[in-house]
């Protein structure tokens, strides 16, 4: 949990300037829930947390990976705001100070997530939400706002430059022998995803780009680090894909079974024809 104050975060922020100016200007008008969407491994977290370092009216950003039930969040929000963990306390202090709420990961109580907007709302209706999750919550005062991956463009773009940079902050020396044609070819493979490019990044210290990309190719879902600042769904891209398939029931996980023979982008029909010739297999435990 963080509270009070806009803070340093560890590492440089690259990209997202229309998404931040949007959010902004959603913060700005008074807008009840701002939801940045967008899949694992995005950035959903680091924009929160940059969005939080650039602006002073943020009250407090609870982090809900670990959160099962809305008496944790509100306990969790009690406590950052440094009153009783009641949600009429919650909902007093937040209508005497106006500014926002992040909510960080809600996919897993997204139902529970948006109860609680819609009930501190209706106590403090000069209070913003912003949170974060790979789903909308569904609620009437809901602006999402979508985060695509990185620019995978040209040689200059956002993905090319992250990889860069993560490679600098080690070995300066060793980023500027780095061909931009490669780090593009990299950039491409990941799709442009920056959790894909942050857990890359340390292989290009004795590998070439090249090299990264067919090791990648081989095996994308091993991508992982050895450092202690990420964890958890952030530990490995298998790790970021698990998270996502658990929030699936048994029929969901089928059709995405069925869908994943899908070589290219397809048509809604063409999925649906292909799911209703088929049975319903068992759902495996983990992705395929």
């Amino acid at each position: 949990i963080e509270s009070g104050a806009p803070g340093r975060v560890a590492s440089d922020f690259l990209g997202r300037d229309h998404e931040m100016a949007q959010a902004a200007t959603y913060l700005d008008a008074g807008v009840g829930l701002v939801t940045v969407t967008g899949p694992g491994g995005v950035g959903k977290t680091r924009f929160l947390k940059e969005l939080e370092a650039q602006r002073a009216d943020c009250l407090a950003v609870v982090a809900m990976e670990d959160f099962q039930t809305g008496a944790q969040l509100v306990r969790a929000l009690a406590g950052a705001l440094n009153v009783d963990a009641r949600l009429d306390a919650v909902g007093h202090c937040l209508a005497a100070r106006g500014g926002w709420i992040g909510l960080d990961n809600a996919e897993q109580m997204v139902s529970t997530v948006a109860d609680l907007v819609r009930t501190l709302r209706t106590r403090a209706g000069t209070v913003s939400f912003v949170v974060t999750s790979r789903i909308g919550l569904g609620i009437a005062c809901e602006h999402q706002l979508r985060l695509p991956p990185l620019s995978t463009a040209t040689e200059s773009a956002d993905a090319v430059a992250l990889l860069r940079r993560r490679v600098a902050q080690v070995n300066p020396a060793r980023a500027e022998q780095l061909c931009p044609a490669g780090l593009l070819e990299l950039a491409r493979a990941l799709d442009g995803l920056p959790l894909a490019m942050e857990l890359a990044a340390p292989r290009l210290q004795v590998l070439s780009p090249a090299d990264v990309a067919r090791h990648i190719a081989r095996a994308p879902a091993r991508l992982k680090t050895r450092g202690a600042d990420k964890t958890g769904r952030h530990a490995s891209l298998d790790a970021c894909l698990l998270a996502s398939w658990e929030l699936l029931d048994a029929v969901q996980r089928s059709v995405l079974c069925h869908c994943a023979l899908f070589h290219a982008p397809f048509a809604l029909e063409d999925g649906s024809r292909y799911q209703n010739r088929r049975s319903t297999p068992a759902s495996p435990a983990h992705p395929p």
